[in-house]
């Protein structure tokens, strides 16, 4: 009997075949790993954002105040705010609270605020100084809740007057861009000031 000194054709190819059907699967489990991992961090990338963006809406919003019983200076439309609050201002030994009249509003795919300090904030002639502070937003809309008198019932309005009075509470709904557009809703109430 003659002794074998390699491998048969059949054999060799049988063998690649295994290798093939082998390596096309670690491809897949990779490449669909890799895909899982892209949209986790693009969704977590699109949450820190709206995050970050509800975190300094709610602080203005929770700081503002009305300037007077007949006329409040908080007016909103469904894309855009505009109010007075306290904001932080640096100044030379330290951070003081101002009162400011502060807009949010959607330029494109950017939210813009504006910001106009002490006596400025109750000139309407005064044009403010902007800010981009965040971007890749493909919506943002404003509505504003006031509690029906002797009633639970919050009433949603997407229009208020500086002379509809303080509103109870708005609710903020923003969309994100990308592959898959997120959309998030906050409300932010403010505190209960009794009379």
């Amino acid at each position: 009997m003659m002794a074998r000194k390699g491998f048969t054709l059949i054999e060799l190819l049988v063998s690649i075949s295994i290798f093939a059907v082998i390596m096309s699967s670690l491809y897949f489990a990779f490449s669909t790993g890799t895909f899982g991992w892209r949209n986790i961090e693009q969704n977590t990338a699109s949450f820190q954002s709206a995050l970050n963006l509800f975190g300094r809406i709610n602080s203005d919003l929770r700081n503002s105040f009305p300037y007077n019983s007949d006329d409040s200076k908080f007016t909103g439309e469904e894309g855009k705010v505009s109010f007075l609050t306290l904001v932080n201002s640096n100044v030379a030994g330290g951070v003081e609270k101002d009162y400011a009249n502060v807009s949010y509003w959607l330029e494109g795919v950017n939210i813009v605020r504006s910001l106009k300090l002490n006596k400025d904030a109750l000139n309407d002639a005064k044009v403010a100084p902007t800010a981009i502070i965040s971007n890749n937003i493909k919506g943002i809309s404003f509505s504003y809740l006031k509690q029906k008198e002797g009633t639970d019932i919050m009433e949603e309005k997407n229009v208020w007057q500086s002379t509809d009075g303080f509103p109870d509470a708005v609710k903020i709904t923003l969309t994100m861009l990308g592959a898959q557009a997120k959309t998030y809703i906050r409300t932010v109430y403010f505190p209960i000031v009794k009379k």
